[in-house]
């Protein structure tokens, strides 16, 4: 398949431990798989849609410790190929080395956080935004590099690239265009906490609804805090009775329940994303409107005198 684009660099670490121009296979190999998926998370931020690179090894450079890459653009969509160490399987985006600016930017912009928070983001109309931190200091860069350092898997996995750092004695990382002297991104074993990622939220809420439910109990647990139910779609769920009132009649046995009984409730179902992104959903029953009796008896149509019989005379 022909190449489009291609970016070629170069990632360098440097330190005592690489005097002898040796490092750990396993450190490396986490670090340059971890790099192929950033490429990956950045394209899923910023052009998931574009046709994929392969991310290559290219060789193998005396002085420090140095592995040559080269990002390449195929013609076509489809699995892009990380050659290197074990053929894993990566994609990245747009033209190849329109992609690798942007994450060299989104990686100088993390390293100049410093762990800082972001709190606000203007966008300009000559195209820039600028970014708010929690100290009040200002960072002007490109809408797209946002959008990657805003990637909670591309910080994640741009860590892991750097984690040799933390290895006694690999001091110095450096990332250069290979066809230019300086560098594009120089990390520091002092630096490397820049990168750990910000803590995530135990949960991130996504829907609130608030309507009214019949349901029907099917088990109570949790030590009475939470009971089971069901709305006769063949799947159950637990809620909590926050019907104070409620609970006391059946805390005081002023109110049994039956196997068939229905409770007619106000019910509010929160929506959200736990931190690994998966979708849950937590229901409280505000109010318990109505127990219907769940004991079966034939219909009739009644009829009822309004006044009592009298003697005919």
């Amino acid at each position: 398949m022909p190449r489009v684009s291609e970016s070629h660099f170069v990632i360098a670490y440097d330190g005592p431990a690489l005097d002898a121009h040796q490092m750990d296979v396993a450190d490396l190999a986490r670090s340059l798989l971890a790099l192929s998926a950033a490429f990956k998370d950045a394209q899923r931020a910023i052009a998931p849609d574009t046709p994929p690179v392969n991310l290559h090894a290219t060789a193998t450079a005396a002085g420090s410790f140095e592995v040559g890459l080269a990002l390449i653009q195929s013609g076509g969509i489809v699995d892009g190929v990380l050659d290197l160490l074990t053929g894993r399987t990566a994609t990245a985006v747009v033209n190849a080395a329109g992609l690798a600016a942007i994450v060299w930017e989104a990686v100088r912009i993390v390293k100049q956080l410093a762990g800082r928070a972001i709190l606000k983001a203007r966008h300009h109309d000559e195209g820039t935004v600028t970014i708010t931190l929690e100290d009040g200091d200002t960072i002007t860069l490109s809408p797209k590099a946002l959008a990657v350092v805003a990637s909670v898997e591309f910080r994640k996995d741009i860590a892991e690239a750097f984690a040799p750092l933390a290895v006694d004695g690999i001091e110095h990382l450096e990332i250069r265009d290979q066809h230019a002297p300086d560098p594009v991104v120089t990390v520091s074993s002092t630096e490397r906490s820049y990168f750990d990622p910000p803590p995530m939220p135990d949960s991130v809420d996504v829907a609130t609804t608030t309507r009214e439910a019949v349901l029907q109990v099917v088990g109570v647990e949790f030590d009475w805090r939470k009971w089971r139910f069901t709305e006769g779609n063949g799947s159950d769920f637990y809620a909590e009775i926050a019907d104070q009132n409620f609970r006391s009649r059946i805390q005081n046995q002023e109110l049994t329940l039956g196997a068939a009984d229905l409770l007619r409730v106000t019910l509010r179902t929160r929506q959200y994303r736990d931190r690994k992104g998966v979708l849950r959903s937590d229901h409280v029953i505000l109010d318990v409107l109505e127990h219907i009796d769940g004991g079966r008896q034939l219909a009739f149509d009644y009829e009822y005198d309004d006044a009592p019989d009298t003697p005919q005379p």
